[in-house]
């Protein structure tokens, strides 16, 4: 294994859909598989990317690998900032995340606990 992850067409739909489809090369199967970027394999991220795009921040899933997972790359009002999985994270199943950014040439970094993106924007523009 290669570590390399792939966003088939159809991405976004439900269990429904991918229950039954083969996974990467053919074995196997989609639900499970680390290495296919669908909702089912990574709900958290889909959805924190649905919850800041009704705070009107516009966010895109991205994959990069097996390892680190997907990543939000979003477009804020005030500047542009990635989210990932946080991998200190002491309950994955929460879908603990952290933001990265950069402010005044430095980059930065903030943690959210659960869904908590009230706000986001302006914890940015606060942190030092």
């Amino acid at each position: 294994m290669t570590g390399e992850m792939i966003m088939p067409a159809n991405a976004e739909k439900g269990e429904e859909y991918w229950k039954g489809k083969s996974g990467l090369m053919g074995s196997g199967r989609a639900i499970g598989d680390d290495a296919l970027l669908i909702k089912p394999n990574y709900p958290h991220i889909f959805s924190l990317r649905d919850q800041l795009k009704e705070e009107g921040i516009k966010c895109e899933v991205k994959p990069f690998d097996v390892y680190q997972g997907p990543y939000l790359d979003c477009e804020g009002k005030r500047n542009n900032f990635k989210v990932w999985y946080d991998s200190d994270s002491p309950n994955p199943d929460l879908g603990d995340f952290v933001v990265d950014f950069h402010k005044k040439g430095q980059q930065k970094f903030i943690k959210i606990r659960g869904f908590d993106t009230y706000d986001l924007e302006k914890r940015m523009a606060r942190k030092r």
